[in-house]
């Protein structure tokens, strides 16, 4: 007797295909109960699973006609994507076409420091990974902007000389240099200014890096000193992007960009792992963010976060959100982390400064029209923060002697100095460098020479200055 059916096709083949789909699309379901799955909820695999078993349930059901089935399938789907291409280029050309990216309720301060961004013309280096303080700045090489193949900054004016003073620089953007060419960042100016007054020769290492925190710091210390390069002298200068990591993950001790970083890394945030969104899957479109943007009015979101910004954590808009807590959190770690530099310090042989930066919102200054600006820009609850958390640590570390805050130093400065909350002008960064360099050669064992920095006057108070920032000033950027 002739069998014509096609082999696989028989009712065994076919119950067994629904049985197994069937097995895999539970499976998938109860992933979580049974702990296959990476966390709760539903995640990428589990759908693909299911799918898979879909796939394997209508084969068994249509039998013969799934060949079939399969490729008309196949057609509509290929002309859908088709279609969905033609509409997201054109949702793209209309979003661009007319900005549609911008709204009226853009950030104040997205706006003035994109506006100086593109008005300066300095660039924001590209970010490489770097083993345990996860970037450094990549390469580069321009006149007045050079980063070497380790992400150092080049500083200007360095010495040769075998015998010399070696000294790092740490901290964040503000001591890297946001925004100014090689010769305007604090640590060139802290270079030049030592060499005017002293005999001994120096070399400043610029090895700050843009959002940093104090732990990034400390450990890209830890590394070079664990390799050998044992400095003379090590000067911190930082504060606020400790401030900013805790304002925008509503915890103290984390980077700047955490969420991100452990979504790379683990596709996951600070809440574990990232599950499928429907809302967040369509705003990921073209299409999708511009019927957003017709039907709510809302502004487009950015597809990645902004560099240039640092957004509040959800949980600080609470009443009830314990803000003097998360204060004390970010003063105890950073002040932590000050304890671990002094055991550095006295086991490695090296003398530390730590210079508590200076802050718009709390600078005694004459602010000009356009620092005002700057600082009506600022989120209320940051700058609250900001006043809090530099409050406690004027008060835990009053009496360390390597704990130099310098908030006051502008109070008799006419002219601009801010370029933001925490970024100087060229003319700023060089006051900033010049009190360094007074504070450093007061101190330190390792300068035997008189000294004098040059427009520079002790005005009782510590931290004053007679200099005005046009007098600061060795020219535009």
């Amino acid at each position: 007797m002739s069998n014509d059916r096609p082999v696989g096709t028989g009712p065994r083949w076919r119950r067994t295909l629904i049985v197994s789909g069937i097995l895999l699309v539970a499976l998938s379901i109860v992933a979580d109960e049974i702990g296959i799955s990476a966390g709760e909820g539903i995640g990428y695999g589990q759908v693909f699973v299911a799918a898979a078993g879909a796939m394997m349930v209508l084969a068994g059901i249509l039998g013969p006609k799934f060949p079939s089935a399969y490729r008309t399938t196949a057609i509509i789907l290929m002309n859908t994507l088709l279609l969905f291409a033609l509409l997201e280029f054109g949702a793209l050309i209309t979003i661009k076409i007319f900005r549609l990216d911008m709204s009226e309720h853009t950030s104040r301060r997205e706006l003035i420091q994109q506006r100086d961004i593109e008005a300066k013309g300095v660039m924001f280096p590209s970010q490489l990974y770097a083993p345990f303080v996860m970037w450094r700045s990549e390469p580069v090489s321009f006149p007045d902007f050079r980063i070497d193949s380790s992400g150092v900054r080049f500083t200007p004016g360095v010495s040769d000389a075998h015998e010399r003073i070696h000294i790092f620089a740490l901290g964040g953007s503000a001591m890297w240099g946001w925004m100014v060419h090689d010769s305007s960042t604090v640590p060139a100016h802290l270079q030049s200014s030592i060499t005017r007054s002293c005999s001994q020769e120096v070399e400043v290492v610029n090895m700050a890096e843009n959002g940093y925190v104090s732990t990034q710091e400390l450990v890209g210390l830890i590394l070079q000193l664990g390799s050998g390069n044992v400095p003379d002298v090590v000067v911190f200068y930082n504060g606020l992007n400790d401030i900013l990591a805790a304002y925008e993950n509503g915890s103290a001790g984390l980077l700047i960009g955490n969420a991100r970083a452990a979504f790379r890394t683990q596709g996951s945030g600070l809440n574990g792992p990232t599950r499928l969104s429907f809302d967040r899957i369509i705003l990921s479109t073209n299409v999708g963010q511009l019927l957003s943007r017709l039907i709510t009015g809302d502004a487009v979101p950015e597809r990645e976060e902004t560099t240039v910004l640092v957004c509040g954590h959800a949980s600080l808009d609470d009443p009830d959100f314990d803000m003097n807590g998360l204060a004390d959190e970010v003063c105890d770690h950073y002040v932590g982390n000050l304890m671990v530099v002094d055991a550095l310090s006295s086991s490695f042989g090296f003398e530390y400064y730590c210079f508590l930066q200076p802050v718009l919102s709390l600078s005694g200054k004459e602010l000009t029209e356009s620092e005002r600006e700057l600082l009506d820009a600022e989120e209320r609850i940051l700058v609250e923060l900001v006043a809090l958390v530099y409050s406690r640590l004027e008060e835990c570390l009053s009496g360390n002697e390597a704990f130099h805050p310098i908030l006051d130093l502008f109070d008799r400065c006419s002219d601009p100095v801010f370029t933001d909350l925490c970024h100087m002008n060229p003319a700023g960064n060089r006051m900033v460098a010049d009190y360094m360099a007074e504070v450093i050669l007061a101190s330190s064992g390792l300068f035997d020479e008189e000294f004098g920095i040059p427009g520079t006057s002790d005005t009782g108070d510590g931290n004053g200055t007679d200099r005005t920032a046009s007098e600061a000033q060795q020219g535009p950027i």
